[in-house]
């Protein structure tokens, strides 16, 4: 492996370090098309989970409401950071899933 090859993997390896740190905030879409689609009973799930912690322990969960996220159709849409990924027709009995997916790995 070149200089240049260790570098970037040393940085990639400090990077992906640094994000797992970070706490896992939950982006919850708060308008009307959302909501009407469950958003409000996926918030207070998501309010009861973070005060709960996480499934990891290891990550602080925090849950922020935000406007469109687009899918208005697909609803209730979240994102999750900082992975960034958008998730589509979310329903409260899939959080502890759709946790796992960002909290292990």
């Amino acid at each position: 492996m070149g200089k240049k090859s260790a570098k970037k993997a040393k940085k990639a390896k400090k990077a992906k370090k640094a994000k797992k740190n970070k706490p896992l905030t939950v982006q919850l879409c708060q308008k009307k098309n959302c909501c009407k689609r469950g958003g409000d009973r996926l918030w207070e799930a998501f309010e009861t989970r973070a005060k709960q912690g996480t499934s990891t322990q290891k990550r602080q969960l925090k849950v922020q409401a935000v406007g469109c996220l687009g899918g208005c159709k697909k609803g209730p849409n979240l994102r999750v950071l900082p992975d960034n990924v958008k998730h589509y027709h979310v329903q409260p009995d899939e959080i502890d899933k759709l946790l796992a997916r960002h909290t292990t790995g």
